[in-house]
């Protein structure tokens, strides 16, 4: 591995496709289990624990975990801790939500605490 973040490369993975583009961290696929997310963009894969800090979450199931900060753009949350950041579009399935800014998405179960909703017109 050449020129990889010392915090991907203390991650716990199993059959990660990742890259570095332009000392930018993207994840394609596998399965994270452990470690500290600091940047980057996930495109795929589960997530099993561990803490997301910072980055753009594209698609993919969350099984647990704790989240930082970051934009979440769609995928399917199972569970874990959501401490702040924007959600803009997917699935909540269960969890705990302190706070943050949710704009889409649907909200099946779990623990509002605070934060923003903001809601989208649809035709």
């Amino acid at each position: 591995m050449k020129n990889w973040p010392e915090w991907l490369k203390k991650a716990k993975t199993e059959n990660a496709k990742v890259k570095i583009v332009f000392g930018s961290v993207s994840w394609e696929d596998g399965i994270w289990e452990s470690g500290i997310w600091e940047d980057g963009t996930w495109e795929g894969g589960t997530w099993k624990g561990g803490t997301w800090e910072s980055g753009i979450w594209e698609s993919g199931i969350w099984k647990g975990g704790t989240w930082e900060d970051g934009i979440w753009k769609g995928g399917t949350w199972e569970d874990g801790i959501w401490k702040g950041g924007i959600w803009e579009d997917g699935i909540w399935k269960g969890g705990i939500w302190e706070d943050g800014t949710w704009e889409d998405g649907i909200w099946k179960g779990g623990t509002w605490e605070g934060g923003y909703i903001k809601t989208k017109r649809r035709p």
